[in-house]
């Protein structure tokens, strides 16, 4: 459907026509998306079998991916952090977990304004965080931004399904993580993923 519309909006002879069909076509890659994210939840307790992580590794990953569109739109994307924690998780699962993260970043953050991907590690866990310099969330939403379909007042006019965040969460509980928000002082949002630290068993010679 979406390539149908795509190559109609390239013959339209009329504006109006091509402004409608250029819109149809933004409504297929939401909707296919809202598809994807169904479908991901519905898997949400066929935990597959688990791979060594590391968190650099995705944290590079993703702010290889997203540099560009970051660029694109006027922010700057950075990656920082200590180590190469590993975690017991797929690398599938939590680049999709970075890629929501970062994207809502970008979607809320405002022009030259600067998102951060993080991670690192403690005794027990690994972490990885999205830090943004957006307006943050109210204490009244931040209860609620996990639900499915929900959707914050910063969130009215700016593209998505609602379902991003439900992702993060599903994912990240599959793993044994968790997931929470809290405020910057400098102002904006930073969303951290704990997960179980594997820690490296180190041999001693004899």
């Amino acid at each position: 459907m979406r390539l149908r519309l795509e190559a109609a909006s390239l013959k339209a002879a009329d504006e109006e026509v091509e402004r409608e069909l250029v819109a149809a076509e933004r409504e297929t890659v939401r909707l296919a998306r809202l598809l994807t994210e169904l479908l991901t939840l519905a898997r949400e307790r066929e935990r597959p079998d688990p791979e060594r992580v590391s968190l650099a590794e995705v944290a590079h990953a993703a702010h290889e991916r997203w540099q560009g569109p970051a660029e694109t739109g006027g922010r700057l994307l950075v990656a920082s952090g200590e180590g190469e924690p590993v975690v017991a998780a797929t690398e599938a699962d939590l680049a999709v977990v970075v890629d929501n993260l970062v994207e809502n970043a970008l979607n809320y953050s405002p022009l030259a304004s600067t998102v951060t991907i993080e991670w690192g590690a403690d005794r027990e866990s690994a972490w990885l965080a999205v830090l943004d310099q957006g307006p943050g969330i109210g204490p009244e939403e931040r209860e609620r931004v996990f639900d499915r379909f929900f959707r914050g007042e910063a969130a009215r006019d700016a593209e998505g399904t609602g379902l991003g965040l439900s992702v993060v969460e599903a994912l990240t509980e599959r793993w044994g993580g968790s997931v929470r928000l809290e405020d910057r002082p400098e102002g904006g949002t930073r969303c951290e993923v704990r997960l179980p630290l594997i820690v490296e068993q180190v041999e001693v010679a004899r």
